[in-house]
């Protein structure tokens, strides 16, 4: 999952009931930006991911052809190729594509928009959009098109993105999050939304999918985001998980927290 910036500002959106955040806007130039690094051929192969290549085996058979809507450095998308699925990358960021295609030539990625994909009616048998819909102030209803349009019938949706848990909606009654005012320097500045997940399951039911498996996850980074200034230490670990009583802790703490504190759902979806 990718958290937001650091320096984000939330706010609450009583009228449709959704955290708003705002700090550096969500461009091409910010995800080039924020995928970039020195060793990036690591970056991309290195990573096991197994989150995605055990929940891509759980609803679909071996060789069946994936689309990672949104795949950043495309580390998933090597993952997934080398657990035996015929895996496609898309990012709409070009520098960081034109460095992936310079370091992992052999990766099949695309620069594209996911809200007009450059592929086939029923040409995948499933999609992973991670952490993608909660970028565009103006809704996904293109995005969810698109993968209706993309995914064959029976085909399987993996589908991530910021959701208000338990401790957020603590944080509204308390009055932890400013009011939303809407205008041109919120909107040039937005970052993404925290949706309710029975909103986005909703709207997915009634664009023709059936959920099959919904979590929280990400419980860490949702208490981290709660801490404000004190949540530094809990970054840090975050960000230095190569260590391992780091890494311990971390996982640890998710499987404790993501009940109450996740910072994402997970939703599993069917396409009718």
């Amino acid at each position: 999952m990718t958290a937001a910036p650091p320096n984000n500002v939330r706010y609450y959106d009583r009228a449709n009931d959704r955290l708003v955040y705002v700090g550096r806007a969500a461009t091409t130039e910010a995800w080039d930006d924020w995928w970039r690094t020195d060793a990036l051929r690591r970056a991309v192969t290195a990573p096991r991911n197994w989150f995605v290549v055990g929940n891509t085996k759980k609803h679909l058979a071996a060789g069946a052809r994936v689309l990672d809507g949104g795949c950043g450095r495309g580390d998933k998308v090597f993952a997934l190729r080398r657990a035996g699925f015929d895996a496609v990358g898309l990012d709409f960021a070009p520098e960081t594509v034109r460095a992936v295609h310079a370091a992992v030539p052999e990766l099949p990625i695309v620069c594209g928009d996911a809200r007009r994909l450059p592929f086939a009616d029923a040409s995948f048998d499933g999609y992973w959009s991670l952490g993608v819909i909660e970028h565009f102030f103006g809704g996904y209803g293109d995005i969810q098109e698109e993968i209706r349009r993309v995914l064959r019938p029976g085909g399987t949706l993996f589908l991530t993105f910021p959701s208000l848990s338990p401790l957020n909606r603590l944080g509204i009654r308390r009055g932890a999050y400013p009011e939303f005012r809407d205008g041109p320097e919120q909107r040039d500045a937005f970052w993404q939304f925290a949706f309710p997940s029975a909103t986005i399951a909703a709207d997915f039911a009634s664009a023709g999918f059936e959920l099959v498996h919904e979590e929280g996850r990400g419980g860490m980074i949702g208490l981290r985001e709660e801490l404000g200034p004190m949540g530094r230490a809990l970054h840090y670990v975050e960000t230095h998980q190569g260590f391992p009583p780091f890494r311990a802790f971390y996982v640890l703490g998710n499987l404790l927290l993501s009940p109450f504190a996740y910072h994402i759902r997970f939703l599993v979806l069917r396409r009718r």
